[in-house]
């Protein structure tokens, strides 16, 4: 008779990582070291120890799983440059929320069956690696001291028809958004605010027809905003707030019958924002530079809010 999969849940929910920290110090007294000894365990498969105190380092041990999480601890160290390989059946690893530090070894690529890896919340450094032929679904690498480009333009292996989630938020990373961002067919949520990325908002963005969610805010973009972007028919959330945008916010996003959430305060648009947002029934925020009421940058007629442009002066209605 085949063995069952042994999948191994020690976790706890509670608090956050960081909500502990500022409850108990850096390392309160609960502080466990983790158990590598687990690995041990003959059929053990996916093992989940998030949400604890435990501390110590990744371990190289822990590779030959499926499924590993680990996020919401006090880990410290690095990725070991072993912890992938051409024979890793790895598909799922969470380490975020922990204190790691170091970068994401380039020999993450070589692990072709990963179809989800977090690494949020760390202080991990350097550039996203090549993603290799990684079936990747969903990549967490947001709140971390990330640089350089995004791996969008590097060799694209498997990972291109299947990412649907990327979250790289609050990092370092720098340049143009690729123009290839179009040849990721299965991309619903982008999510790269708050870092330094220059140039236009790539025109192939608008041809996914899968996104529910484009957050470009806090970065240094310029240029317009292009209508082809009233064929994005899913997209629920746009945020473009905090950076040089120019030109109107187009009348054809309100072809959008989607919408809950726009963003567009503290650019450089003007005209009016399109009063066919105004009575769309998803609409929920809808944010502009719409102050000072007697001579606003951009015209708004039923904004939630309205911004003083280079201020951080707002009026929430």
């Amino acid at each position: 008779m085949a063995q069952r999969r042994r999948r191994m849940r020690l976790g706890r929910s509670g608090m956050s990582n960081r909500q502990r920290r500022r409850v108990g110090g850096t390392i309160g007294r609960d502080v466990q070291s983790i158990v590598t000894e687990l690995v041990q365990l003959p059929y053990l498969q996916s093992l989940d120890m998030s949400h604890n105190n435990l501390a110590g380092q990744l371990d190289s041990v822990w590779k030959g799983l499926r499924q590993l999480q680990l996020q919401y601890n006090f880990l410290t160290g690095s990725i070991p440059d072993d912890f992938f390989d051409n024979e890793s059946i790895m598909q799922h690893l969470n380490i975020g929320a922990n204190d790691m530090v170091g970068t994401i070894p380039a020999e993450v690529g070589l692990a072709s069956q990963m179809t989800a890896l977090y690494v949020f919340d760390n202080a991990f450094q350097g550039t996203i690696p090549i993603l290799g032929n990684m079936p990747l679904r969903i990549f967490q690498g947001q709140q971390n001291q990330l640089g350089g480009i995004l791996p969008f333009d590097l060799h694209y292996g498997a990972w291109a028809e299947t990412i649907e989630e990327w979250w790289a938020f609050d990092n370092q990373l720098n340049g143009p958004l690729s123009e290839n961002l179009g040849l990721f067919p299965s991309l619903r949520d982008f999510r790269v605010g708050g870092n330094q990325f220059t140039g236009t908002i790539p025109t192939s963005t608008y041809q996914l027809q899968n996104l529910f969610r484009v957050e470009v805010n806090d970065n240094s973009l310029t240029g317009p905003i292009d209508p082809s972007i009233g064929g994005l028919v899913k997209l629920e959330t746009f945020d473009v707030s905090g950076n040089g945008l120019t030109g109107t916010l187009p009348d054809e996003i309100a072809q959008i019958q989607t919408l809950e959430v726009v963003k567009t305060q503290n650019n450089l648009l003007e005209g009016v924002i399109p009063t066919d947002l105004c009575f769309l029934g998803s609409m929920e925020v809808l944010e502009a530079d719409c102050l000072p009421e007697d001579n606003p940058p951009t015209d708004c007629f039923c904004c939630t809010t309205c911004c003083e442009r280079g201020t951080d002066n707002c009026i929430q209605y």
